[in-house]
């Protein structure tokens, strides 16, 4: 894997040659037949068999052959012959990958002359890879814990885990290449290329040692999850991070020998570092702060704030003070953001030890300048009271973060993970190392970060005129250089990994305005990247998430129970769903129709309690991985918040039509898969089953109600070649309210679908040939199948099966709906003329009442306007 060198540094893994004589396809009709010329079939879910016959090779030769070799000399090639020969890939008994870089770098070079016919031949290269992707992933990635190779040499199927990682980082690189080709030519033909940008892995080869068998190199649990999480399927960034951190033991080691995969309990209690065994505490002096945080600030008769209390050092450098002063418009002053575990955190008292305190002043006299000066800083241990006798000004204290990282000069990150480790490598490896922090999970410090105008991030301390601070606008500058050429593809995705988990796009775009703006498109966009940033992120008290995200966004939200979230030390349940219906109704109110309707397809639970908020995750901090096609990248239209009904949201969907409702919802609490037709010429078919393994509380509800019963898709058509996200949701009220979207485009659908969620779904198409063939022309009965689905359809169930008649409607793409949790009292009887006329009652909003409670949608007024806004959202999230 020599080929990552010009990113990572020296990624170099042997792994041996398994073929020979070795001869590959090298065009994509030689590519697509190989598996046949050596023996192997691939069935229809990309499993690798033998096909029975005597050609066939034996399994590794035959992988590393036609997915190693053949797929780089199918994929980087002229119209003629590869860039690169199979003998260039061959270094004595092993295989290389050193000479793939300058192939790359030709294979751009070519396609940028020759732009004639470049369509087709990326069209022709997707299908290559494509392939590949999904049979190494099938065949040799990381599922459930297990591969489906063996590492056995007696086996059929042995593989070594090295020739499996190379074969995804190769597959990876590759993709990226091409990826990068496509956007120099400005190629996009819409359905014609891959919409699912997720790696080639997990490899197993970095999973085995991150689980090993000596306690001192095992990894932790929690962070092993996270890792997967973040870095998903894409193997060469597992590889990197394992590599960056395999000898950290913020990773690895005994100490976690107690962690799970849902907590890390290992907490470093160490009050004193830099090898002091033994110092006292020291402060600020308290009440200067609290006559601070008491003091009014009047600007102009407007809303009164308070002065924001700043710490300067000074006294010797052995043995610092700390004096309180007033932040000055203008003045330049540091914020540290920190990992409160780490022991830069105090709940008891606001002090810290001498030797921490003394590491902090040099830090901040580093960045600070060539005079090295002693500039004031803010730091929430030393400054936020944590006496509970002065409650009121703890919580101004708290209102004071955003305006304190907003007005600093920069902000100090201090991570004992980063602390110990030395900087000077290649900006993707230095990136790598930030990845996996502590720092990066825990929520306070997005906010922090999001909000800051300069951030440093603190490595190991070394002499003072070396570098031992990583300015992360610089880091990022350097991997944007990374990504001009093809063979440094690998530094986009690492770029792109560390924006996504910082929210870099919209902190880039606070910065130049210098404020959260508040226009209604950007709305979404925030949230959106937020949710992506805060889902692998923790925070010790649950109170402390919305706080924390109403911050971030700028929210005004004083004079709702958010105002309390940083008083509460042990919230209970209500308290807590009640902090996420008032956030929901701020935002709404401050960022007018820009809830994500996306956000009814988040997992997790849901806001309990509160009429028209079921919908809303009751958590971001899901640690759950992103579902295809992405929810909070492909908004559609405007949202509306109604408090009764629901979020008013437009998708497309399936009404479905059962003679039993089991046949949908399962029996014993066993919610199950289930296949419909969409049409009379039974040629399109889906599948359903449950997205999530929890059953549900209200599966008898579900089964004696008597509401029709619908699928609510975020994109028309679901694809074959992955599951999608849905929500299966039971229609308990229509209406019909003619009017246009607002933006220009098509007259929504005159039916509105009030449904509440039962649960979500995967949905996909079946394109087996059963499904595909067609039995709905009378003429064809003489060869109708055996299968029991067609024949319940065109013939009618037999008694004994009519459970398992099911068939659907295919809804209009910008489909109405009102979506809420389940309410048990919603569900009633439901008559297929309710579509033609309105079916109210069931809900204390009347239709009148309903018509003045929706408002208009203030987003882009044009189509154009609003397609431009959904490119933007797209591009966030193509990562």
């Amino acid at each position: 894997m020599q080929h990552l060198t010009d990113s990572l540094g020296d990624q170099r893994i042997n792994v041996g040659l398994a073929v020979s004589p070795c001869n590959p396809p090298t065009d994509p009709t030689a590519f697509h037949g190989f598996p046949a010329r050596r023996g192997y079939q691939i069935t229809q879910d990309f499993i690798v068999e033998p096909d029975g016959s005597e050609r066939n090779r034996d399994y590794a030769s035959f992988m590393q052959e036609w997915l190693f070799f053949g797929l780089i000399l199918t994929a980087v090639r002229t119209d003629g012959k590869p860039f690169i020969t199979c003998e260039q890939l061959i270094s004595g008994d092993y295989i290389t990958t050193e000479p793939l870089s300058k192939a790359l770098d030709d294979w751009e070079e070519y396609e940028a002359r020759n732009q004639s016919g470049i369509e087709y031949r990326m069209i022709q290269t997707e299908y290559v890879l494509e392939r590949a992707r999904q049979v190494i992933r099938k065949n040799c990635a990381v599922r459930d814990s297990k591969v489906l190779y063996s590492k056995d040499t007696r086996y059929p199927k042995y593989l070594s885990d090295e020739s499996a990682l190379s074969l995804m980082t190769v597959g990876e690189a590759l993709s990226a290449a091409k990826k990068r080709i496509m956007e120099n030519a400005k190629v996009n033909i819409s359905g014609w290329h891959a919409d699912d940008d997720a790696g080639w892995g997990p490899p197993y080869w970095v999973f085995r040692r991150m689980n090993s068998d000596k306690r001192d190199e095992r990894w932790c649990p929690r962070a092993m999850y996270l890792l997967k999480g973040q870095l998903g399927a894409n193997a060469t960034l597992m590889l990197a991070a394992y590599r960056r951190c395999e000898h950290s033991d913020r990773m690895t080691g005994s100490r976690h020998d107690n962690c799970v995969p849902s907590d890390c309990k290992v907490v470093d209690r160490d009050e004193h570092i830099d090898h002091c065994t033994g110092c006292e505490k020291h402060g600020p002096p308290m009440h200067e702060i609290l006559r601070l945080l008491r003091t009014p600030v009047h600007d102009l008769g407007t809303e009164i704030t308070f002065l924001i209390p700043l710490l300067v050092f000074e006294g010797p450098e052995d043995h610092p003070q700390l004096r309180v002063e007033a932040q000055q418009p203008s003045k330049t002053y540091a914020a540290i953001s920190h990992v409160w575990s780490d022991g830069w955190g105090n709940e008891e008292e606001n002090k810290l030890t001498l030797c921490r305190l003394r590491f902090i002043r040099a830090r901040i006299q580093d960045a600070s300048g060539k005079d090295r000066r002693d500039i004031p800083f803010w730091m929430d241990t030393l400054v936020v009271p944590v006496d509970k006798t002065v409650l009121s000004l703890r919580k101004i204290a708290i209102g004071q973060i955003t305006n304190v990282f907003e007005g600093s000069s920069f902000t100090i990150v201090l991570d004992n993970g980063l602390l110990s480790m030395p900087t000077g490598g290649k900006p993707a490896e230095e990136a790598m190392g930030i990845l996996p922090s502590r720092w990066m999970r825990r929520l306070w410090t997005l906010q922090e970060a999001f909000l800051s105008h300069k951030i440093l991030l603190a490595f190991e301390r070394r002499g003072r005129n070396e570098r031992d601070m990583i300015d992360f606008d610089h880091l990022d500058l350097e991997l944007a250089k990374g990504t001009s050429s093809v063979a440094n593809a690998f530094d986009r995705a690492v770029r792109n990994q560390l924006l996504s988990q910082l929210m870099g796009n919209e902190r880039a775009d606070r910065k130049h305005f210098k404020r959260v703006r508040r226009e209604s498109e950007r709305g979404a966009i925030l949230v959106a990247s937020a949710w992506s940033a805060a889902r692998w992120r923790t925070t010790g008290n649950p109170a402390h998430e919305v706080l924390a995200i109403a911050t971030l966004l700028g929210l005004d939200y004083k004079g709702t129970k958010i105002e309390d979230a940083g008083l509460e030390e042990d919230p209970n349940p209500t308290f807590l769903n009640e902090l996420v219906r008032d956030f929901w109704i701020t935002f709404d109110e401050q960022f007018r129709s820009a809830i994500p309707p996306g956000l009814i397809f988040l997992p997790g639970r849901k806001i309990e309690g509160f009429e028209g908020f079921g919908w809303a995750p009751r958590t971001w901090l899901s640690a759950h991985e992103i579902d295809y096609p992405d929810p909070l990248s492909t908004t559609r239209f405007p949202t509306s918040l109604d408090k009764t009904a629901g979020l008013r949201v437009q998708y497309p969907g399936f009404l479905l039509h059962t003679q039993k409702r089991k046949t949908i919802l399962g029996v014993d609490e066993n919610l199950g898969k289930f296949t419909f037709p969409i049409d009379r010429g039974l040629t399109e078919w889906y599948s359903v089953q449950p997205a999530d393994k929890n059953s549900s509380s209200h599966i008898e509800a579900y089964l004696r109600s008597e509401s029709p019963l619908a699928i609510i898709i975020s994109r028309p058509r679901p694809r074959t070649s992955k599951h999608e996200i849905g929500l299966l949701v039971e229609v308990y009220k229509t209406t019909r309210l003619k009017k246009q979207n607002g933006l220009g485009g098509p007259a929504s659908s005159d039916t509105t679908f009030f449904c509440q969620v039962i649960h979500r779904v995967h949905i996909w198409r079946e394109m087996t040939r059963q499904y595909t063939v067609g039995h709905g022309n009378i003429t064809q009965f003489s060869s109708f199948p055996e299968d029991r689905s067609f024949r319940n359809i065109v013939c009618g169930a037999s008694p004994e099966h009519d459970d398992c008649l099911c068939i659907g409607e295919a809804l209009e793409e910008y489909q109405e709906w009102y979506v809420d949790g389940y309410r048990n009292r919603r569900s009633k009887a439901f008559r297929r003329s309710d579509l033609d006329h309105d079916n109210g009652g069931s809900l204390k909003t009347t239709r009148s009442e309903l018509q003045m409670s929706k408002r208009h949608p203030t987003w882009p007024t044009t189509l154009k306007t609003w397609q431009t806004m959904k490119g933007k959202i797209n591009k966030t999230f193509r990562r």
